[in-house]
């Protein structure tokens, strides 16, 4: 397809509403990758702000930070990746879920039947549910709210155990490391007071 930057991009999600926007592309947890680096969440959420779509697919590699940032900002279903993707499963997951939404099915029902066989690769943020009204939709908010929190959890600890360097700021490294130096001083303290108690 050639070059393609943030501003091509921002030009395009401008020029009309979409039902679906589908990024194939690498990517990581700083964005999908553009030609002029990395399109974040926040941006991409930032860009689709005024004509929100009712889906959002990021077929790209270690996509789910970014897709939790686009769920949190602008409350609509999107579809990622946890780690890295093989291009073939790629593919063919894209082309199925096509097909599902083609012939009619729901996000979360075309998302399910698109998914390989025992795959813990992909992951569908914001699928289920509608909004509500009255106190329905207070109590929807709430576990809507609980679901992202989730999510961005999930996010945070796939992107430890796949030893993906993060995006974070300074100051969440440093509660990174705070409560790791409190746990290994409370295992210390635990330790000694072990020690204490046996003859």
């Amino acid at each position: 397809m050639g070059a393609v930057t943030g501003a091509e991009v921002m030009r395009g999600l401008r020029a009309a509403t979409y039902d679906v926007i589908w990024f194939i592309a690498h990517g990581s947890e700083a964005g999908v990758e553009l030609s002029d680096g990395p399109l974040s969440g926040d941006v991409l959420a930032q860009f689709l702000r005024t004509h929100a779509p009712a889906l959002v697919y990021l077929n790209t590699c270690a996509s789910m930070l970014v897709a939790v940032n686009v769920h949190d900002a602008l409350r609509v279903p999107v579809i990622c990746s946890v780690g890295q993707v093989e291009a073939r499963a790629a593919l063919y997951a894209g082309a199925q879920l096509a097909h599902c939404l083609a012939q009619g099915m729901d996000v979360t029902a075309a998302f399910e039947a698109s998914r390989p066989a025992h795959d813990t690769t992909y992951r569908l943020i914001g699928g289920g549910g509608q909004r509500m009204n009255g106190n329905d939709g207070q109590i929807w908010e709430a576990i809507h709210d609980l679901q992202s929190k989730v999510a961005r959890l999930e996010a945070q600890v796939e992107m430890v155990l796949f030893g993906h360097r993060t995006n974070g700021s300074a100051w969440q490294w440093a509660l990174i490391v705070m409560v790791g130096l409190a746990a290994a001083g409370l295992l210390f303290v635990a330790a000694n007071a072990n020690l204490r108690v046996l003859p």
